[in-house]
Formats: C-alpha cells, sequence, structure tokens
C-alpha cells in the first residue's frame, strides 16, 4: 500500500460512522445504459442515493459511467465508489471524477475511501448540479479506458454537519477561569476516540469555541456525530477527559463550565541551615557561606534512591520556603531537605510524609562544618602600577567540637591570566606562620601581606591561597582556601572577578 492510499486510510477510518449522520436510508438503484457520457448522464433521485453499476473496460468498449445529482447549492456532499476491495463489487480499482453542470473537471479521486475505493467530499456549486463519472483506475481523462471491468456500488448523500461546540474552561475547587488550557477535539468512530477533529486554547476568561472559520478544526469543518474533549491546563492540574458525545446536524452545542480539577498540592515546606557545633544561621546569597538547600523527593517502596525536584536560596537568618507554583506544583509525598554551604558537608536531612494543604516546618537543619573553615575577609586593591604591598585579611574558624591548636599560613602564586610560552611561575609563602588556638566554633581574624614589583609583566596575576594544619602534624593541612587573585593592567593592579578566579585556579591546579 503506497503512502497516499495509506493516508486515505486514516482519512477513512476518522470519519467512519459520522459523515452520514442522521441520513434516512436509501433504496439502491440500478445503472441504467446509455450514461458513458457527460452530457448522457444519468439523473439521480433524492438524496442519500445508492447506484448498482457496472464498468465493461476492459477488454471490450471503452464504458465510463456518468450520474446526475440535483442538490441543495452550499450543501457538502460525500461521494464513494466502492469495489472489491470492501466487498461492494468486482470492481478492482474504482476511479471517481465531479464535473458541473457544464462538464468541466472539478475533482477527482483514487483510492481516498480505503484500499482501493474513491471517495471524495465537494460543495455543490450555485446551480445545484454536479455530474459525477465512476470508472476505474488510472483513467485520468476519463474516456473509459481504465485499469479493469467490473461491478461497484456509488454513494452519495449530504454530510451532516454542526455549527459549533464551545464551553468554558474553569478551576473545578474556585470556578476561577483557566487561561491558555489547550483543548483538542477528538472524533470517536465505532470504538476509541483516537482521531484530531481540532484544537484550540482558552480565552482569558476561560471561553473556547470549535467552529468553521477560527482555525480551530482541522477541516475547517464541523461534521455531526460522535466526539471527546480532551484538556490539559497546565502541571497545575489534572488533565480532563469528557464523557463521548454526539454533536447534532446544524446543532450549535454549549459546553457550559468544564470544571478541572487541580493537581493536590502541600502549602508549603520551610525551615533553617544552622551550624551543627555552634547553631549560628548560615546565611545565603552573596555572603559567606552562601548556604543553599534542595528539595528531594524519596520514594516508598523502592530503593530507587531519592532525587532532587526542587531548589531554593537561604536568607541572611539561614531560613529557607519551598512553596508551590502554578507551573511547579508541590505535590504530597515523601521529602528531605538537602543543606549545601561552602566549607561545610553536604548534609541530608530525615525523610518526612507531607501532605495536601500541609505547612511542613522541618526547623533546624544542622550542617557541619569542615574542621576548618577559611574565608576572606578583605584583598588588596590599591596597589599602583608603580608596585607596592599587597596586605590581605583572613578569618579562621574552628568547625570542630573540640578546641583547635593549630598553624596558619598563606602562599602567593605567580599565573599568566593568558598563557603564553616562556612564562616561568613562581611560588612563595606570604609573610609568616601563625600559630591559633580556637576553641569550638571559635573564628579569629589573622593579616598577611607580600609586596608587588612594578616590573611585573602586564597580564600576569597573583593569585593567594591560605592553609590551615594542627599543631602536632604540620604536614597535613586540614583546610585550604583560594582566596583571591590581582592582575597588572595598565591601569595598576585590579581584583580579579570571582568568577574568573575560580577558572584560573582550576588550570593552576
Amino acid at each position: 500500500m503506497n503512502y497516499v492510499r495509506l493516508r486515505f486510510l486514516f482519512l477513512l477510518l476518522a470519519v467512519l460512522g459520522i459523515a452520514f449522520s442522521g441520513a434516512p436510508a436509501q433504496a439502491q438503484t440500478a445503472e441504467v445504459e446509455p450514461n458513458s457520457t457527460c452530457l448522457s448522464s444519468q439523473p439521480l433521485g433524492a438524496l442519500p442515493a445508492t447506484v448498482a453499476g457496472s464498468l465493461d473496460t476492459p477488454p471490450s468498449t471503452p464504458d465510463v459511467d456518468y450520474y446526475r445529482i440535483t442538490a441543495t447549492p452550499g450543501d457538502l456532499l460525500q461521494i464513494e465508489q466502492r469495489g472489491s476491495s470492501s466487498g461492494n463489487g468486482t470492481l478492482d480499482d474504482p476511479f471517481l471524477g465531479v464535473f458541473n453542470s457544464a462538464c468541466v473537471f472539478l475533482n477527482y479521486d483514487d483510492d481516498g475511501g480505503g484500499y482501493l475505493d474513491s471517495r471524495l467530499e465537494i460543495t455543490v456549486p450555485e446551480d445545484g448540479i454536479l455530474m459525477v463519472a465512476a470508472s476505474s483506475g488510472w483513467d485520468w481523462d476519463f474516456s473509459g479506458d481504465g485499469y479493469s471491468a467490473g461491478t461497484y456500488k456509488l454513494s452519495v448523500g449530504k454530510v451532516a454537519l454542526a455549527q459549533g461546540l464551545g464551553g468554558r474552561i474553569v478551576d473545578a475547587a474556585t470556578g476561577a477561569a483557566i487561561p491558555n488550557a489547550s483543548i483538542d477535539l477528538m472524533v470517536c468512530s465505532s470504538g476509541p476516540c483516537w482521531q484530531y477533529a481540532g484544537y484550540t486554547y482558552s480565552a482569558a476568561d476561560g471561553t473556547f469555541r470549535f467552529e468553521p472559520g477560527n482555525f480551530s478544526l482541522w477541516d475547517d469543518i464541523l461534521r455531526a456525530g460522535n466526539y471527546q474533549l480532551t484538556v490539559n491546563a497546565g502541571a497545575s492540574y489534572q488533565n480532563y477527559r469528557s464523557a463521548p458525545f454526539q454533536i447534532l446536524e446544524g446543532q450549535d452545542l454549549d459546553f457550559g463550565d468544564i470544571g478541572i480539577q487541580p493537581v493536590p498540592v502541600v502549602g508549603s515546606i520551610r525551615g533553617r541551615l544552622v551550624d551543627a557545633v555552634t547553631g549560628d544561621p548560615l546565611p545565603g546569597g552573596d555572603v559567606a557561606p552562601f548556604a543553599r538547600v534542595e528539595l528531594q523527593s524519596c520514594p516508598t517502596v523502592s530503593s530507587g534512591g531519592c532525587w532532587t525536584v526542587r531548589y531554593a536560596g537561604v536568607d541572611a537568618q539561614g531560613s529557607f520556603v519551598f512553596q508551590t507554583s502554578q507551573s511547579h506544583p508541590l505535590m504530597p509525598g515523601h521529602y528531605r531537605v538537602v543543606g549545601f554551604a561552602d566549607q561545610y558537608e553536604e548534609t541530608a536531612g530525615p525523610e518526612l510524609d507531607v501532605a495536601e494543604g500541609q505547612h511542613l516546618d522541618v526547623g533546624d537543619l544542622a550542617v557541619k562544618s569542615f574542621p576548618v573553615r577559611i574565608n576572606l575577609v578583605s584583598a588588596c586593591s590599591s596597589v599602583p602600577a608603580t608596585g607596592g604591598s599587597c596586605a590581605y585579611e583572613v578569618r579562621v574558624s574552628n568547625g570542630n567540637s573540640s578546641a583547635l591548636k593549630g598553624s596558619i599560613w598563606s602562599l602567593v602564586q605567580s599565573v599568566p591570566r593568558y598563557w603564553w610560552e616562556g612564562f616561568k611561575p613562581t611560588e612563595f609563602q606570604a609573610g609568616t606562620t601563625k600559630n591559633v588556638t580556637l576553641s569550638p566554633g571559635a573564628s579569629v581574624n589573622l593579616s598577611f601581606s607580600f609586596t608587588v614589583p612594578a616590573s611585573l609583566r602586564e597580564g600576569t596575576a597573583i593569585c593567594a591561597r591560605a592553609f590551615t594544619s594542627e599543631k602536632k602534624n604540620p604536614f597535613e593541612t586540614i583546610g585550604t582556601k583560594d582566596l583571591f587573585c590581582v592582575y597588572k593592567s595598565g591601569q595598576g593592579f585590579q581584583v580579579m572577578p570571582d568568577a574568573e578566579k575560580r577558572e584560573l585556579m582550576k588550570k593552576v591546579k
């Protein structure tokens, strides 16, 4: 079966059972010869009408059968010529043509009514007369010299059309209009409703309409028959599927309000990130330690683990909240909150069930610090182009629950901002090693400095890092931090933006 035949087969299935909806039963008439020319066409009676005919070609005299149809101007007619493939005769390949009353060709069909059968639809012209030619493939000029001989059935009837279909999409819980909902109109033909007849979207007031001329219908006509509506109103609403319904000929069906059930959602999930040792809140945003949280969904009946479904920021007091939204509803389920902060361990809270409408406060999520945290307090920013001292300050915090006796030092390293051949990097310690004793959760600010020579090549960056070790084991660091980079330009020495600093330090490492 070729593509054209397959496509027409789908079209037949899409409208099967609705093309002549409500049509009265008709008597079958017989072909009357001679009717082999358009001018000698056989008149048909009132519609709908069915004719039993036969073609004698080939191999005998060429034969084509013409029929004269009188109908109401503007009516849409469906004409079918069926043969052996559908059990309606012995003709192997029906070939159908339509002419006007002056025998001017209007249209043809070959295999549009299913495998080998022919079928077309045409609007009755102003004089109310159409001429139908029944031949066999491939009689393109309707001379009667067709592909085969045999019997056939020719059916002509008015396509029953409805005027339109409309309604309004609303929230089933509140009655509020739902705009921009996608509405599909599906054809129900002796079984499942799987073939599309059209689609549209609800307006700002929730209304929608299917009617000829507004581009909502694929064929720009609404046939009388059986249909079904499906509605997708977005992630916040459940998908809707109506029961199959019937539209009658000439009917303008008002569906009224169609209530779409909201998806069950939780109210919110909130809490606070705190330091596990001190209990102090961990701020987020642009403030160290740049805390943030993730909400993970955890299945209750599998070992599939948990996966992240939402992200949220943390305010200056360490507080966070996950809320539902129209585009991202937060459904009832089994969740856990995971906290992150710079120089803190990733920390997951307990798994909790959250019910529909519930506002759950998970309380304080204690995030465990690295043994030592090092943060930059200030970087040198006023070194002139002629060189000079670069002073900077760091804060060292004890993240342990026990006292810390340690050593802190800083190394500076020259790095080409833009790599070039022949560059010889250097690294040295800025100042002396400093010894500290810190109680659990305590912090201390320490100052370091180094001298920048005026002879430094333009484009060179100098990056500073800080290290901490315990006093008893100076050869094993328990904390390290990339602090900052300064680079020489035509305007002097400038502090490198943080994002560029991170990329440069990746290359160094």
